[in-house]
């Protein structure tokens, strides 16, 4: 190799270390700074992340709308519509996640699931809304069952064709410890949503739909059990059941209750709020409206 012939290798290796070299150093930087903040003086995060829960017909939707605007709806039930007319002076970016494939005109739940995963992140990084309305979580849970069949048990080769192994949804991971590892796989890919929404810098409401609870046998019981991931309820702020009762004068009254409260506000639990919405149950939280 001559003299030139070195200086040009010499010349080439340089531009690759040299990045490589400044590349270490900004990294070298970057730990040195500390990934701790003192709390002392940082303002109170004062975005409600709410689970509201009840029967069908009982004001989770009219609820869900009385939340401050812009609101990006995400609907999985299609039972928004109706309400639209009482709000058409706000802001409501509206996305109807259900999807049916058209070959079968039954559910598509991939590509429903896809459609919830986009609205999630355009209203984090484009829309930025003041409120975020998964509308219901219920619809979300058991859409994941049916995911879990085609995407995961199809690549594990566990599947010749769409409904070849059965997965009987009943909320809980249940089967042979193969059928566990699958359901976690649903599981995750649920949090990766929540938390998505719980770190978000916009309130955040989830509804889910309660329905009678049944004993080992099969009988019905005299309580309610909500629909929807388990773990939902210990993500969220506050947690709301949504009620009616027929009053003396034949009118149907809509009420909440306080179920839950992460938020120190004494005796808040248990607390009824008739014809509720998002305002009061922020000012019973933080005092002001939001």
């Amino acid at each position: 190799m001559g003299f030139m012939d070195a200086i040009q290798e010499q010349e080439k290796d340089s531009k690759v270390i040299v990045p490589q070299l400044i590349k270490i150093q900004e990294q070298k930087q970057d730990d040195k700074q500390s990934v701790f903040t003192d709390l002392k003086g940082t303002e109170k995060r004062k975005f409600l992340k709410i689970l509201v829960t009840g029967q069908p017909k009982t004001g989770k939707t009219r609820f869900c709308l009385s939340a401050p605007a812009s609101i990006c709806y995400v609907d999985t039930e299609n039972g928004v519509n109706p309400f639209l007319d009482l709000v058409s002076e706000k802001q409501i970016h509206f996305c109807s996640a259900y999807q049916d494939n058209p070959e079968t005109s039954q559910l598509d739940s991939v590509h429903s699931l896809n459609i919830v995963d986009k609205a999630i992140y355009e209203s984090r990084n484009i829309i930025k809304p003041q409120t975020f309305v998964l509308d219901s979580c219920t619809s979300i849970w058991q859409w994941m069952a049916d995911w879990l069949r085609i995407e995961v048990l199809s690549k594990k080769g566990e599947l010749t064709g769409r409904g070849t192994k059965t997965i009987t949804f009943t909320g809980n991971i249940m089967g042979n410890p193969s059928d566990r590892r699958d359901w976690s796989t649903a599981t995750m890919k649920h949090i990766s949503m929540v938390t998505a929404l719980m770190s978000a810098p916009f309130h955040v409401i989830f509804t889910a739909q309660d329905h009678p609870a049944y004993d080992a046998q099969g009988n019905i019981l005299n309580t309610m059990k909500t629909s929807c991931n388990k773990n939902l309820p210990y993500a969220v702020d506050i947690i709301i059941e949504m009620k009616k009762r027929l009053m003396p004068d034949k009118t149907m009254e809509h009420y909440a209750i306080i179920k839950d409260c992460r938020h120190p506000v004494p005796n808040i639990q248990g607390t009824e709020i008739v014809n509720p919405t998002f305002d009061k149950i922020y000012t019973l939280v933080f005092g002001a409206k939001a």
